[in-house]
């Protein structure tokens, strides 16, 4: 709190910069993007650029569900059938008109195994794809799927460019209200507003996502007047402090973005039900929210948050109970030593983002109490998410962001979707019960029977613990003066920016 202070006190007088604004909106991005080939991106920091430079066939709803985006209608002939019409006049941004095939394409690639597509596992229900005309399909599936609505919101890449070889990485080409400039990693990411936008043209010139690792950096641009937004990466210590400022405004709303404890169930240490059941009773989630996040999230059971229609209650809970845990710890064969030392030691792996780090330093004390050493180990992010797909940790946190619908457990702990495999169960998690569960769902088209189903399979990850439940964090965006128009919905997505306005002049 002291720093706080100095850093409010030494900035006193000097917010809200009077140096000339650039014709764009300036984002600020925590981490750099590690891919913006949608077909291979796997972080969030990635996705936050390409929902602005790409559409899908469908797109999420800030309600629930989906609705259309790329497609005009889609018709379900059958449950193993659907036939869709593409909307009429879409266009590239180099210019290509949008068609059956750009679809084919897209789809034939990222399940071609050579690409290693982390979205082909989502794939796997498609039997084949019929051109019926230059704007109209037809998907085969092999089996239903009740969750092919997410899986087609995966961005549609042309099918000229694929052909070719382009390199989406490096200069992203989609449909979307953005077009790419230039990306000067790992500075920033230069879009600019795409005039054929098949919605119509955004009012915003564009945008430049800019890297800004230091949490306090990110501060002192917003009081400067340097960055016109950010979107869930200013500590929530700052939050109540900036909202103080006259040329700033802060909107919360609830959020969906899961953050969670991850076991390796490999380790030897580990693998112990007894000592993953230590450690969550060894936690106390309750301060962390309270005094850490400010209060800003409320406390999860499971990936979903309450009032989802998959979220199930009454499964069993990990309370703040350390003589509990000290208990599990003796009964899983580590007492406390006679010399007082630790009853063992585990690393525990995360990024290098101060708040972050704060948070584990927290849980490192908690665990300390009851006889668990902990040595964190903070990494670049890109370093760090590679290593948890190698399995190379013990004990990790992230944070899993935008998830709507329930099949996404498939790809995080059904026992094929290993990281070897293309999958992101990185915990390495194996249950046959589980596995069937998880494959009764997805191909379950009643609702109710599906929700069924996937309250049975929370109820089975809360005994078997692969991960431990924190919190769902609250959305927070920090605007500037020029922005006007920013609606911060429970997904916290940057496509609000097609209805935004860049304001020039100070209010």
């Amino acid at each position: 709190m002291a720093a706080l202070l100095v850093l409010f006190c030494f900035l006193a007088g000097a917010c809200g910069g009077s140096h000339e604004k650039p014709p764009f909106l300036r984002a600020a991005l925590e981490s750099y993007p590690g891919n913006l080939d949608p077909r291979l991106a796997t972080d969030a920091y990635a996705y936050d650029v390409i929902e602005t430079l790409y559409n899908g066939l469908v797109k999420p709803s800030a309600a629930g569900g989906y609705e259309p985006d790329l497609a005009e209608k889609i018709e379900p002939e059958t449950p193993l059938r659907w036939r869709i019409l593409l909307r009429e006049g879409v266009r590239f941004h180099h210019g290509k008109i949008l068609s059956a095939s750009d679809v084919l394409c897209t789809y034939r690639s990222i399940l071609d195994p050579g690409l290693g597509s982390p979205a082909k596992a989502s794939f796997e229900a498609l039997e084949g794809i019929e051109i019926l005309g230059e704007r109209e399909l037809r998907l085969r599936l092999v089996r239903p799927a009740a969750a092919f609505f997410e899986t087609i919101t995966l961005p549609i890449l042309p099918c000229d460019l694929l052909r070719s070889g382009h390199d989406f990485s490096e200069k992203p080409v989609g449909t979307g209200f953005l077009r790419f400039v230039e990306a000067r990693s790992p500075l920033y990411i230069q879009l600019e507003r795409f005039s054929e936008y098949f919605r119509g043209e955004t009012s915003i010139p564009g945008v430049r996502f800019v890297h800004i690792p230091d949490a306090t950096t990110r501060v002192l641009s917003l009081l400067r007047g340097e960055i016109d937004l950010s979107v869930n990466n200013v500590s929530p210590a700052y939050v109540e402090r900036l909202g103080r400022e006259k040329h700033l405004r802060i909107a919360t709303s609830p959020g969906t973005n899961f953050t969670y404890v991850g076991f390796n169930l490999r380790d030897p240490v580990l693998k112990g039900i007894r000592v993953r059941r230590a450690i969550a009773h060894a936690i106390h989630r309750e301060e962390i929210v309270k005094y850490r996040l400010k209060g800003l999230a409320d406390l999860a059971d499971a990936l979903f948050p309450a009032g989802h229609w998959a979220h199930a209650s009454g499964v069993r809970r990990y309370e703040y109970d350390p003589a509990l845990a000290e208990k599990l710890l003796d009964e899983a064969g580590y007492p406390r030593p006679a010399d007082g030392g630790p009853r063992l030691s585990l690393s525990y792996k995360t990024s290098q983002n101060k708040d972050r780090l704060r948070m584990i330093e927290v849980i490192r004390r908690r665990l300390e109490e009851v006889g668990v050493h902990i040595e964190i180990q903070p990494y670049e992010f890109g370093t760090f998410l590679e290593q948890i797909k190698r399995g190379d940790f013990q004990l990790y946190s992230l944070t899993w962001v935008g998830v709507s619908d329930p099949d996404f457990y498939y790809d995080v702990f059904h026992s094929a979707q290993i990281p070897e495999n293309g999958g992101r169960n990185r915990g390495r998690y194996s249950n046959p019960r589980a596995d069937t569960l998880l494959e009764a769902g997805r191909a379950e088209l009643d609702p109710a029977r599906r929700a069924t189903i996937y309250r049975e399979f929370q109820g089975l990850l809360a005994e078997d613990l692969p991960c431990l439940p924190l919190w769902h964090e609250r959305n927070v965006a920090v605007m500037g003066e020029r922005v006007e128009g920013f609606e911060l919905n429970p997904l916290a997505s940057y496509r609000a920016l097609e209805k935004n306005r860049l304001r020039e002049e100070p209010r």
